[in-house]
């Protein structure tokens, strides 16, 4: 059911630094405890000028965000409310890399070792036909191939593919993208660790992880998948 906030004074005035990024982190937070919960209607654009010190486009701008992520609604001559319902669009990493702060990415990343091996699981537990195994083998030779280049955003690009094959493989489409959108959250540390391992000469590594992880998927080893997944530097 739809209502007001309680308090009509929410919003503080903030600084001129990322204002619109700024905005946007405030409501998240708010949500995130429970000052704002879903159904809860925002105050009008006037009452936000005046509360946060702001001009007029920095509250437009960050509402046309936040509704095109699927987190407010505007019912025209109602008002913006807090969405009641859950909206795919929520899972889209552009909407994480706007509303995260730096070290809740790096919480994420340190999350997502324990998301993808909940999906590997469930392609562990699947019946996978030759045709599926064959498609993570070539998988697995390009990226292996892309490893003794230099070119740091193709090595990545083959890994992500690889993954992508595997996630796909899982039959749970939801899993799958959450999944796929955390890596590509994490995309900035993921090409940093990368760097420094073409720079300190291990690629071997990755390689190496990932056709352990290929032998664990296609002969069900499952009492291994959560060590190769702990020893896996790009985790890291």
């Amino acid at each position: 059911m739809k209502q007001n906030v309680k308090d009509k004074n929410i919003f503080k005035p903030i600084d001129n630094t990322s204002r619109v990024e700024k905005l946007i982190y405030d409501i998240k937070t708010k949500i995130l405890n429970k000052q704002l919960k879903p159904g809860d209607k925002l105050p009008t654009e006037m009452e936000m000028l005046k509360q946060l010190n702001v001009g007029r486009s920095t509250v437009r701008e960050a509402i046309t965000v936040l509704r095109a992520m699927g987190v407010v609604e505007i019912h025209r001559s109602k008002g913006t409310y807090i969405s009641e319902a859950f909206n795919v669009k929520m899972f889209d990493p552009l909407f994480y890399s706007l509303m995260l702060s730096q070290d809740e990415i790096k919480f994420v990343k340190e999350s997502s070792q324990w998301i993808d091996f909940s999906i590997i699981s469930c392609v562990i537990r699947q019946n996978l036909i030759d045709k599926d195994q064959a498609v993570l083998t070539r998988r697995l030779a390009v990226l292996q191939e892309s490893l003794k280049s230099d070119n740091i955003k193709n090595m990545i690009n083959r890994d992500e593919s690889f993954y992508s094959a595997i996630f796909k493989l899982s039959e749970n489409p939801t899993l799958a993208q959450i999944a796929k959108n955390i890596h590509t959250i994490t995309l900035e540390e993921r090409n940093q660790m990368f760097q420094l391992m073409y720079q300190n000469h291990t690629m071997n590594v990755i390689s190496e992880s990932r056709s352990e992880l290929l032998d664990i998927i296609i002969n069900k080893k499952s009492d291994l998948l959560m060590k190769t997944i702990l020893d896996d530097p790009t985790y890291r």
